[in-house]
């Protein structure tokens, strides 16, 4: 990309003269993509150290750039220190894209004056996905994949880079995004003492995180298929922002996880709508009715995501068990059968429909025994019709209980209620 000629700005000028000199004394520099650009720059560097010594210099006597030269960047707890040598490289790294060395200097100069930046964080979702951008609480998006903004890290959590111990092969891609909006707040600062963190801060970052679990266990709910985070980042309305604090991801453990490939390459198709008031009738729950929730859909998460049928058969049939057992101080006799009887009710349906669910209910405990006394199940297709349908059956009590808004009296509500 051609450079472009300087202004009357010296510091514009010094920037254009030293990008052609180590375009001329490194061509490398020009074929290199911009995700790497910056290092190939401080090889060459090396070799040129009078260039960093003179723009830095320069740099450091130029009040118009504050903060960055020196100080504290801070966005959502991501922080970062400037060293004095840090600037000048950012400086040239976007010259040297073929940005205006004027240009450049006016966006960074206008950034530290303004001080502040507005962001979004980003979630990789694999094993669902949308055809257009839609709300599921206020502030919180879920978005198709195509719609996320261009960065390193869409570019490695669409499954088209390869890393270093993983099966490029058989490793999941995302297939949509949900997004939290972060409110617009100061960035810049003198030191890290000099940003005391706010209580509503330093919270937001966990806030964040539980939202989004809670997010993935309204589209498990939905869906009654594997879903999984792969990774997360944060992305600030700021270009300055974003080239200053680098492109950190937090990597989850689905983008390791093999039985994430499949859901990932044949995504279910998402009820939006429905995700969104499953979501939101999550949050409503409270202290263990919550913790019970997130445990059953956890369970049924990971029992979507085992190759061992044992697992499998071990995980669902917790799931069951503390959605339809979860009462304090309730009697722990006859789990399979209470377990059963409870969710066969609960299910509804005509007499034969509710014998069916009882009947497959009991299989799903006898199978989980059997898990546990042999270690083992044989895997015939008559266990595997079983755990298929122990995915149906805990998927739809744990939304009936969502939907309901709270735990039942079980017996008063449902196994002795005789109204039709």
């Amino acid at each position: 990309m051609a450079l472009v000629p300087p202004s009357s700005d010296k510091l514009a000028s010094l920037l254009y003269c030293s990008a052609r000199d180590l375009r001329a004394a490194c061509p490398e520099l020009e074929q290199t993509l911009s995700d790497t650009r910056g290092l190939v720059l401080m090889r060459a560097l090396r070799e040129r150290q009078d260039i960093e010594g003179a723009i830095g210099e320069m740099v450091a006597l130029d009040p118009t750039f504050g903060s960055l030269r020196t100080g504290w960047v801070d966005f959502a707890g991501a922080g970062h220190e400037f060293g004095p040598h840090e600037l000048p490289i950012v400086l040239l790294e976007n010259v040297l894209s073929g940005e205006s060395a004027g240009e450049v200097l006016r966006r960074f100069r206008a950034f530290v004056e303004k001080g502040t930046s507005s962001g979004e964080w980003y979630g990789a979702i694999s094993g669902v996905t949308i055809s257009e951008a839609c709300e599921i609480a206020p502030g919180i998006d879920l978005v198709p994949w195509a719609e996320v903004p261009d960065c390193p890290q869409r570019t490695l959590l669409s499954g088209k880079e390869y890393r270093p111990g993983i099966l490029v092969g058989l490793r999941p891609k995302s297939n949509c995004a949900l997004r939290f909006k972060l409110p617009e707040r100061r960035v810049l600062f003198s030191s890290a003492a000099d940003h005391p963190r706010s209580a509503a801060e330093l919270s937001e970052s966990a806030d964040i995180q539980q939202r989004a679990e809670n997010v993935r266990r309204a589209m498990t709910a939905v869906s009654g298929g594997a879903v999984a985070i792969l990774g997360a980042w944060l992305h600030a309305s700021e270009l300055v922002l974003r080239q200053t604090l680098g492109t950190a991801l937090l990597i989850g453990d689905a983008l390791n996880d093999v039985a994430m490939f499949g859901p990932s390459i044949k995504p279910a198709a998402l009820d939006a709508e429905l995700a969104s008031t499953i979501f939101n009738r999550l949050e409503g729950f409270h202290g263990n009715d919550a913790e019970v929730l997130k445990t059953a859909l956890d369970r049924i998460g990971f029992a979507l995501r085992q190759r061992a049928m044992a697992n499998k058969a071990i995980d669902l049939s917790i799931a069951l068990e503390v959605l339809l057992l979860h009462e304090k101080n309730g009697s722990k006799t006859e789990l399979s059968y209470r377990s059963a009887v409870r969710g066969a009710h609960f299910l509804g349906g005509n007499k034969w429909e509710r014998l069916a669910n009882f009947k497959h209910l009991k299989d799903v405990y006898d199978l989980r025994s059997k898990a546990v006394h042999s270690g083992r199940i044989s895997g015939s297709a008559k266990e595997e019709k079983i755990l298929e349908k122990a995915v149906e059956l805990s998927v739809g009590i744990a939304r009936k209980l969502i939907e309901l808004g709270r735990f039942p009296k079980w017996e008063e509500e449902f196994v002795f209620s005789f109204g039709g």
